[in-house]
């Protein structure tokens, strides 16, 4: 099976028909999404196969991902230390609001794709935009086992949300940052005689 990963398109994406097993996860998914990614609140990426004809193509899974952002007394003062985030009184970051696989796919490596193109996505923007941080809050245990897999470390004081540095992440992602890094170098115009 190939697939896919894209931004969420509502007229070419079958929303209704996906289920995750979690109600909230996939009430987001199918009335949520959208019309966020139309006003620019949040990014969702769907996994589709590549072969399949249908008009709507059926979602395997998503993830979506929107800017968050943490003041230096929410953070607990240890672990801004320790990212050297401190005394920077607003720390950028990037939060992982939603990720699901379809019930019929779970078990088969879908969410490990959606999570590496998650990262990358996260190493991307930050190196555009800034980012210390990819958080997310898991649903349930199952979750939470899922992130911590893949080094997401509860964030003292933060209840259950998770994070990852992106300094981490650009470390495993050399090849994003240098397409991040050659994406926002200047360019050289010529502007004509003065």
């Amino acid at each position: 099976m190939r697939v896919a990963i894209e931004p969420l398109d509502a007229a070419r994406h079958n929303r209704a028909a996906f289920a995750c097993g979690q109600a909230a996860v996939d009430t987001y998914f199918r009335q949520v999404a959208a019309q966020a990614g139309k006003a620019l609140h949040a990014q969702t990426y769907v996994l589709i196969e590549v072969n399949e004809d249908a008009p709507l193509k059926k979602v395997l899974g998503f993830y979506t991902l929107t800017p968050h952002e943490y003041r230096d007394d929410e953070m607990d003062p240890v672990t801004a230390k320790a990212l050297k985030l401190k005394n920077l009184r607003r720390i950028p970051a990037i939060l992982l609001g939603q990720l699901g696989v379809a019930l019929s796919r779970q078990g088969q490596g879908l969410g490990r794709l959606l999570l590496d193109h998650a990262f990358r996505k996260t190493v991307f923007a930050s190196y555009c935009v800034g980012g210390a941080l990819l958080v997310t809050d898991p649903i349930d245990l199952n979750a939470r086992a899922f992130y911590e897999k893949y080094d997401f470390r509860r964030l003292p004081g933060g209840g259950d949300r998770l994070y990852l540095a992106v300094k981490t992440l650009a470390r495993a992602y050399p090849e994003v940052v240098a397409a991040a890094r050659a994406s926002v170098a200047p360019s050289v115009r010529e502007h004509g005689s003065v």
